[in-house]
């Protein structure tokens, strides 16, 4: 759309749309609590994504840059990952059920399975990031008798470009996802940007 900036629109990329397609698998709305570990530039888009669809957001991250990020954007419950009683805390703040959706922006198995923990019963689970290491599945525990789904997720059908499009152009939050905006002169301090953990979505204008 002509009112849609380019700063805006490269978001549709890795900035929204894993979890946007995650989300939209999972079909995650106002009636949903859903539980976002890792909070780095995939996770905060899912921040965006749920609080577009309406949805009451948990969050797991430990690194004050990214819990301030998120905070800013309106979670109250960001948990530390490496607690003990992680998965009693998030419990705790949906009455004792769980989540009912879980989405895995880190590379990190045990944070993953936290996510499979927290689930309610018929809790749905999509995994958009990579991990290094293996998750192990209990197939009677996890997935008969609790009955959850996992889904992965990557990017969205094309078919849903359009309504990505509108979170870009309609979410209030949108501004907070971009940190950087750099030149393309400056190409190689956006990369030691980015292999820092104090950065959003980092947006190199290709014309300056």
């Amino acid at each position: 759309p002509d009112n849609l900036t380019y700063e805006k629109a490269s978001l549709a990329c890795c900035g929204l749309g894993p979890s946007f397609g995650a989300m939209e698998a999972m079909q995650t709305s106002a009636f949903d609590v859903v539980l976002i570990a890792g909070l780095g530039p995939a996770g905060l888009g899912a921040v965006v994504n749920a609080f577009f669809r309406g949805a009451r957001v948990i969050a797991m991250e430990i690194l004050p840059w990214r819990v301030d990020r998120a905070r800013k954007m309106g979670v109250e419950h960001i948990l530390d990952p490496f607690d003990s009683d992680v998965v009693n805390n998030i419990k705790e703040l949906t009455g004792g059920k769980g989540v009912d959706c879980a989405i895995d922006c880190t590379d990190m198995p045990d944070a993953q399975r936290i996510c499979i923990d927290s689930l309610r019963r018929k809790g749905k689970m999509s995994f958009v990031g990579e991990a290094a290491g293996d998750l192990t599945i209990n197939g009677s525990q996890d997935m008969i008798r609790k009955g959850i789904s996992l889904i992965g997720a990557w990017h969205y059908n094309l078919n849903l470009y359009p309504q990505l499009i509108q979170v870009a152009m309609r979410s209030p939050l949108i501004e907070l996802l971009i940190s950087h905006e750099l030149p393309m002169s400056q190409i190689n301090e956006a990369f030691e940007l980015s292999a820092s953990p104090e950065h959003a979505k980092i947006i190199l204008n290709p014309w300056t």
